[in-house]
């Protein structure tokens, strides 16, 4: 009696075990196909930010199953401030109706909460706990936009992850839960903490990409107009030259003739 009870706990113990493994190999597998997914996006030259996050956002959604992903990045034109360059979710959110999340046009948040200064990569807001000023303050949007998401969406906590490249926030990955923060384990975020710095090394490199083609399409712009103002220059040279040796033709003839 005492080894069949030994037995069935040793069993039971090697069942555990082995799911424990099987969970962490699925784990594993889920997040080398995010990464790898990552890497390819980052190796196309021709896709923007814009396409970027919006795949990398699917991919999360699709192998994670969050109600709500979203991505916000850095702009070329400001470096305090990022905007929602992509996002998705479960299918009553109307994606395809709605990219903008109900506000008409992209969000954008101002990086100046304090929180964006600190170490703490990671943090957990509980939306239901929040005004629509504090939680708006924390983003650096109005409250008008927060208040239009919340009529769009209804979640009960956001897990808000810094992605830092070269030293400096390149964006933001938003992930919104059905559940409260006291309801959330350390599996619901654990992938996400996995992928992103990949992600924040893909968005600086598409950044840096964006940005030197802007700079060689304004090259090539100035170029252009040094090209027009030498020929400008060739024209007024010839015609001067032209208007001053008529006039001193008739001055030298007649100095020759006294």
């Amino acid at each position: 009696m005492h080894s069949r009870r030994q037995l069935k706990r040793q069993t039971d113990q090697t069942t555990g075990e082995i799911q424990r493994h099987s969970r962490e190999l699925i784990r594993t597998n889920r997040t080398l196909r995010l990464l790898k997914t990552i890497d390819a996006l980052t190796l196309e030259s021709h896709v923007s930010v814009k396409m970027v996050s919006e795949h990398i956002t699917e991919a999360i959604t699709q192998a994670a199953n969050y109600p709500f992903v979203g991505l916000l990045t850095r702009t070329s034109g400001t470096r305090e401030e990022l905007v929602l360059s992509g996002w998705s979710g479960s299918d009553w959110l109307g994606r395809q109706n709605d990219p903008n999340l109900g506000l008409g046009r992209p969000l954008h948040i101002q990086l100046m909460h304090p929180w964006f200064a600190q170490i703490e990569s990671s943090k957990l807001v509980p939306i239901e706990n929040l005004s629509d000023v504090h939680l708006a303050e924390f983003l650096g949007c109005r409250p008008s936009d927060i208040k239009r998401i919340k009529a769009h969406v209804h979640f009960k906590s956001l897990y808000v992850i810094k992605l830092v490249a070269r030293r400096r926030i390149v964006g933001l990955l938003v992930v919104g839960y059905n559940s409260l923060v006291a309801e959330l384990s350390p599996s619901d975020t654990e992938l996400l903490d996995e992928i992103s710095d990949s992600i924040g090394v893909a968005l600086d490199n598409k950044l840096l990409y964006e940005q030197n083609r802007n700079v060689i399409r304004q090259l090539k712009e100035s170029n252009a107009k040094l090209v027009a103002l030498d020929v400008a220059k060739d024209d007024f040279i010839s015609m001067a030259s032209h208007q001053l040796r008529t006039p001193l033709t008739s001055v030298k003839g007649y100095t020759s003739m006294v």
